[in-house]
């Protein structure tokens, strides 16, 4: 309702006439232009009712000393925010963690190519289709240094999958770390093809045996360096992995490249027990951990 000069105005004459006058008494012609476009935008679009709510952590209701305690923790306010913290940064980190799948894939596709390329050093006599059996048995007789040479890298190509791969079954996760010493043991596991095809051309060398001790030490030694860092990683390894299985598995793998260490000097006084040492040693990759994986539940009411 407006009245002006003795005139009464009502309904949508009262409204324009009350905003005219306030835009007259705005001291700015900022303001007066930003009003009076809030005003036309408000003939066209409808208003939004917005309403902000506040959530509180939810408090523990304590009403005897038997609620107090639930499997002989004490349950508080405090202690009950915290719980929720805790779970909300784990299914943060859980968002952004590096799953293992693609190591284990490109684990197996490595592994495969190498193994596919050292029979590649093996070479059909160079003899005419029609030789006879005395001519073809002597010839093949002569390939007995590259047939051992390649029994020992693939057989040692495949205690090394066969240890990357239960030690991926104890880990749970991965971490840019952990990529980058798989790359590590990766250059290392491909390299044995070529360090096979050194010791098969120089035979009668010292050197070549020693390279390719070096290459299997190396590949030892990586494994371990992925094995070491995850024992001290949290989260890393998978929930049924056990304090005991841990320790095991940890000497183990660094017992085995130490020795190989140690085997490689041997090359220097006999090449023939260094691979002999080398056949010995790889195999304890593939022994089962007998200790128990599984985490011992603790007795029926025993109180933490």
């Amino acid at each position: 309702m407006a009245r002006i000069l003795g005139v009464n105005f009502s309904c949508f004459a009262a409204r324009w006439l009350w905003r005219t006058a306030y835009l007259g008494k705005l001291p700015r012609l900022e303001k007066k232009v930003r009003v009076a476009l809030d005003w036309a935008l408000g003939l066209i679009f409808s208003k939004d009712i917005v309403q902000f709510m506040s959530f509180r952590t939810p408090y523990v209701t304590r009403s005897s000393e038997a609620d107090e305690k639930v499997s002989g923790v004490v349950v508080t306010p405090s202690t009950s925010a915290r719980e929720m913290r805790e779970e909300q940064c784990r299914e943060a980190r859980a968002m952004f963690e590096l799953g293992k799948n693609r190591i284990e894939a490109l684990s197996d596709g490595i592994f495969a190519i190498a193994m596919t390329l050292l029979v590649l050093e093996l070479h059909v006599p160079d003899l005419p289709a029609h030789s006879p059996n005395v001519q073809v048995a002597p010839a093949l007789l002569q390939l007995w240094p590259k047939l051992a040479t390649y029994a020992i890298a693939f057989l040692s190509a495949g205690v090394f999958w066969v240890g990357h791969h239960v030690m991926y079954h104890a880990i749970r996760r991965a971490d840019r770390v952990l990529l980058a010493l798989n790359i590590l043991f990766f250059m290392f596991v491909s390299l044995l093809p070529f360090s096979t095809s050194v010791v098969n051309a120089f035979r009668m060398t010292q050197v070549a045996p020693v390279f390719f001790g070096a290459n299997l030490t190396l590949i030892g030694w990586a494994l371990f360096l992925q094995w070491g860092y995850a024992v001290r990683q949290r989260d890393m390894l998978a929930e049924h992995v056990s304090a005991d299985y841990r320790s095991l598995v940890y000497a183990r793998l660094l017992a085995i490249p130490t020795i190989l260490t140690f085997t490689v000097l041997v090359c220097f006084w006999s090449v023939e027990i260094s691979l002999g040492i080398y056949l010995l040693v790889l195999p304890f990759y593939m022994i089962k951990v007998e200790r128990s994986m599984a985490r011992r539940p603790e007795p029926a009411g025993q109180e933490a």
